[in-house]
């Protein structure tokens, strides 16, 4: 699992409230997952809107599913039940939806994130080059130049 394109697509915090779901998981209750929006946001540190984020994008990688059969009543703000799809659920083989999905674009594949360059201005400028000393290695010797002309 880890090693597919939809694991490695997901965002620190769609990974942790898959573990949450996970650490819920104890090998017999697939599909009688329980966590709600508000319970997870609270567990994740996280506000309820992004987390609601999250279970959308596990959904739409194909890590989870909510169980069709059960209706979810919004006025008791009951927790939604989740299905894991890495393990069979209800008699039926695990779909691993996740091995079958594929970005759209590149642009949702995660990038290596490099580091932004430095801008610079002119005070900074003036203000390094009236440092007291600046190093300098030359063939293994250290030079110190002075801010001061010999």
């Amino acid at each position: 699992m880890y090693g597919t394109v939809a694991f490695q697509s997901l965002g620190p915090f769609e990974v942790r409230i898959l573990l949450e779901l996970y650490m819920l998981f104890n090998g017999n209750n697939n599909g009688y997952l329980y966590l709600s929006l508000r319970e997870a946001a609270r567990r994740c540190r996280m506000g309820k809107d992004k987390a609601g984020d999250c279970f959308r994008i596990l959904q739409e990688r194909g890590f989870i599913r909510s169980r069709a059969d059960e209706p979810v009543n919004y006025v008791v703000r009951e927790a939604r039940c989740w299905i894991l799809t890495e393990f069979e659920f209800a008699g039926r083989e695990a779909t691993k939806d996740f091995m079958k999905w594929r970005p759209e674009n590149q642009n949702e594949r995660p990038e290596k994130r490099t580091r932004r360059p430095v801008t610079r201005t002119k005070s900074d400028d003036a203000r390094n080059s009236a440092d007291d000393l600046s190093l300098k290695t030359d063939k293994n010797v250290l030079y110190f130049r002075s801010a001061v002309p010999d």
